[in-house]
């Protein structure tokens, strides 16, 4: 679909123009032989059919232009799109009246179109839109309850930098405002239910305090926990539960829990994980050795029947794509695609081993991931941060 815009826009450019040209220059001969009153009439109908044929082309072109963004929403489908409305609308132009009209228009079209396709959210909940993602969205309902009048103000920030498609149970936002709400007041509660019937049912926050002006969410956590959960041959799982698992379409096979369990035990404690990260998108190199407190795989007993598994991965701090790189090299190990050694010596290695070529492996799906909770030390003034099961 995102080839049909453009093939159809220059088609429509050039059959347009040719038949509206043929239109004008029948009605013009026959006008010829006419009184002076009919010769008018008729030319005023001429450029109104012109123009009418012109807005619909226009109309037309952009419905397939429409149709191939939403049918993949790719920067180079929009600027493809675009060039081809923009030579076909100018082909038009000139075969109608004689100026490259687009040429005029051109510049506004785009501004028009990128904008709107910056804010399209496609069916499988990623998006370009910084307002569409839960950060966004939280920002918006933050400065709406605070009226702040500004997102700079708030200088919101996260525990945690998640993934699209990753889920969190207790992600932790810290953020500037000049009120207070002391935690279990009055104005705490009506920020809560204020925030929460601006956000949509998928976000919900369930604790506010003020803090003291030293802290910094990120700096100031101890530590954090995510797991990763793994169903086994989905004919059988949990509805429910469908859309947060990562699901291998097979049975586990003797022996793939206690290989994943030996990968994962390999993976504790300080290493280099240069290879099993991803560059930032702000380009900035972070510090690779990092010290990872536990990192086990369990039974899921949540999800009775469906064969399911999840690995707990704890730590102060990870690197961008960090435990879905763990988790994806732990299922290459499982089913016999990864020796050990090689998890070693990535581990060892580090930005080496990578530029070896020795990482075959790809991170795991992110829909499979969850934040757990964030901890931290008791804050200044005698604040503590619940964990979500003290909630």
């Amino acid at each position: 679909m995102q080839w049909l815009s453009p093939v159809a826009s220059g088609c429509l450019g050039a059959a347009g123009g040719a038949l509206m040209r043929f239109i004008g220059g029948r009605a013009h001969d026959d006008a010829s032989d006419a009184s002076l009153g009919t010769r008018l009439v008729s030319g005023h109908l001429v450029q109104l059919s012109l123009i009418g044929g012109y807005v619909l082309s226009q109309c037309l072109m952009f419905t397939f232009h429409n149709r191939g963004l939403r049918a993949l929403p790719l920067l180079h489908v929009t600027v493809l799109n675009l060039a081809a409305n923009a030579v076909a609308s100018t082909v038009l132009g000139l075969a109608l009246f004689g100026e490259a009209v687009a040429a005029k228009t051109v510049l506004g079209l785009c501004l028009l179109v990128t904008g709107s396709s910056l804010i399209y959210q496609p069916e499988n909940g990623k998006t370009w839109s910084r307002l569409e993602t839960v950060q966004g969205k939280l920002l918006k309902a933050l400065s709406t309850a605070l009226n702040t009048g500004s997102f700079k103000a708030l200088r919101m920030r996260a525990a945690s930098r998640t993934d699209a498609g990753v889920h969190a149970h207790g992600q932790v936002v810290e953020f500037r405002s000049a009120r207070v709400f002391k935690d279990g007041t009055v104005e705490s509660r009506k920020l809560l239910q204020s925030l929460n019937s601006l956000l949509p049912p998928g976000v919900r926050c369930v604790w506010v305090s003020d803090v003291p002006d030293s802290f910094h969410v990120i700096q100031n956590c101890a530590r954090k926990q995510y797991n990763y959960y793994i169903s086994f041959n989905p004919v059988y799982e949990d509805p429910f539960t469908f859309e947060t698992r990562h699901r291998i379409k097979s049975e586990a096979g003797d022996g793939f829990v206690e290989r994943m369990g030996r990968a994962a035990k390999a993976m504790e404690g300080l290493h280099d994980f240069t290879a099993f990260s991803n560059k930032t998108h702000d380009g900035i190199d972070r510090e690779a050795v990092r010290h990872v407190e536990k990192c086990e795989v369990r039974l899921d007993s949540s999800s009775p029947g469906s064969g399911s598994i999840y690995v707990v991965c704890r730590g102060k701090g990870f690197l961008y794509r960090q435990v879905r790189h763990m988790v994806g090299a732990m299922l290459w190990h499982a089913q016999g695609k990864l020796d050990l050694t090689e998890i070693e010596r990535a581990l060892r290695d580090g930005k080496s081993f990578v530029d070896s070529g020795g990482r075959k492996w790809k991170p795991a799906p992110a829909k499979g991931l969850h934040l757990m909770w964030c901890e931290f030390q008791t804050l200044d003034n005698g604040l503590s941060i619940p964990l979500p099961h003290q909630l």
